[in-house]
C-alpha cells in the first residue's frame, strides 16, 4: 500500500492533464480508504509530503494548483474519528503558508500562497468534509477577506475563490 500510494503521490503531482488526475484518482482513494483503516500513521506521513511540497515545489503551473488539492482532501476524508488531528494540523499549515508575505515571491508564477488557498477551499468543497471542517470557517474567511484587495491578482482571484466555496458552505 505504502508504494502504490507513494507512486499515486508522484503521479497527481506531476500529471498535468485533468483527465489523467481522474484516472488515478479512485485508485488512490481506494488506497488511502485501505490504509486509514490498517495503517493511519502512513496517511500523515503522505499528508506532510502534500503540505511540504506546497513551499518547496515548483512547476505547478496547472490550473488551480494541479493535483494537490485532490491529494490533500482524499487524505483528510480517509481520515477516522470526530477529532480530526490531521485536518486541524492541514488547515493550520494551509493558513500559516496563505498568510505569508507574497511580495518575496513576485517572480515566481506558481506563489506557495495561490496553492495553499487552493488546497483550503478544496477542503470546503468536498463533500465528505462539510462537517468536520465547520470550526475552520470563520478562519477562512477572515484570511479570504484579507486578501481580497491583494496587489497580486492570483492571490485576489485565489481569495475570491475561497469565498464562494465558504459562502456556498454556509448557506
Amino acid at each position: 500500500l505504502k508504494s502504490s500510494g507513494d507512486l499515486m503521490i508522484t503521479q497527481l503531482f506531476n500529471l498535468r492533464h485533468s483527465g489523467a488526475f481522474q484516472s488515478v484518482l479512485p485508485s488512490f482513494i481506494a488506497c488511502c480508504t485501505k490504509v486509514s483503516a490498517d495503517y493511519p500513521a502512513q496517511l500523515e506521513e503522505w499528508l506532510k509530503i502534500v503540505l511540504d511540497s506546497l513551499e518547496v515545489k515548483t512547476q505547478m503551473v496547472t490550473r488551480r494548483s494541479g493535483g494537490i488539492p485532490s491529494l490533500l482532501t482524499t487524505i483528510l476524508a480517509a481520515e477516522r474519528g470526530k477529532e480530526r488531528p490531521l485536518l486541524k494540523f492541514a488547515f493550520e499549515t494551509l493558513e500559516r503558508v496563505a498568510s505569508l508575505p507574497a511580495i518575496q515571491y513576485l517572480e515566481k508564477i506558481d506563489l506557495p500562497q495561490v496553492n495553499a488557498f487552493n488546497c483550503i477551499r478544496s477542503i470546503f468543497v468536498e463533500s465528505k468534509l462539510s462537517e468536520p471542517c465547520a470550526p475552520y470557517i470563520a478562519s477562512a474567511l477572515n484570511l479570504s477577506l484579507k486578501h481580497f484587495t491583494s496587489d497580486i491578482y492570483a492571490l485576489r482571484n485565489c481569495s475570491l475563490m475561497l469565498f464562494t466555496s465558504l459562502q456556498n458552505r454556509i448557506f
